[in-house]
């Protein structure tokens, strides 16, 4: 099914929240890390369709996935 698997990417802005759909949770994480290294404040990174629960990325987990990276 098309769109099944679609993530978002939650950042905020001037004047409120803006959110960007990635094609899975692997291309939102990197779209995420990405964001933080240009300084964007990252909110949440979660799942479109399924139920969020236990799969909300919040800004402290996307820090630590960036720095694992840096540092490998």
């Amino acid at each position: 099914m098309e769109g099944k698997n679609r993530w978002y990417i939650s950042y905020k802005v001037a004047h409120g929240c803006v959110m960007e759909i990635a094609k899975n949770e692997a291309e939102a994480i990197d779209a995420a890390c990405g964001m933080f290294n240009q300084g964007i404040d990252i909110q949440e990174v979660g799942p479109m369709i399924e139920p969020p629960e236990g799969k909300l990325i919040g800004p402290a987990e996307i820090r630590k996935i960036q720095g694992t990276r840096l540092a490998a």
